[in-house]
């Protein structure tokens, strides 16, 4: 009886110690400037615990500057250039439950730090 329970927490430990897998393609829908939902369609690559991507805009493909994955919490930065000038720096964190992230984004907008809900899902 001991060793089966030995077994089964060596086994749980592994599987729980392991990085979520958020490698593919992903919907992320984020809110626009009049509140609106915009769904943006993003490509993430998982390497260990490293994260690289490139969010597709259409006419703008925005690449991960430095993404990284611990646990089942992803973190992601993607800079942009304004049409004004300068440049914006997203702060991305989310937690991965399966096919769903959700968490928030974090931004410099003229000084003032803006946060808005994250939501992601798995393209099937």
């Amino acid at each position: 009886m001991t060793r089966r329970w030995f077994g089964w927490l060596l086994c749980a430990g592994t599987v729980l110690g392991q990085d979520a897998n958020v490698s593919g393609d992903w919907i992320w829908t984020i809110q626009g400037p009049q509140g609106e939902d915009i769904d943006i369609n993003v490509n993430l690559k998982q390497e260990g615990s490293n994260v690289t991507g490139v969010f597709d805009m259409g006419d703008r493909k925005l690449p991960v500057e430095k993404g990284s994955i611990e646990g089942n919490v992803l973190k992601l930065t993607v800079k942009r250039n304004r049409p004004q000038g300068g440049t914006m720096t997203y702060e991305m964190e989310g937690k991965v439950e399966g096919d769903k992230i959700n968490g928030t984004t974090k931004a410099d907008l003229d000084g003032q730090l803006v946060t808005q809900e994250l939501k992601a899902r798995r393209k099937s």
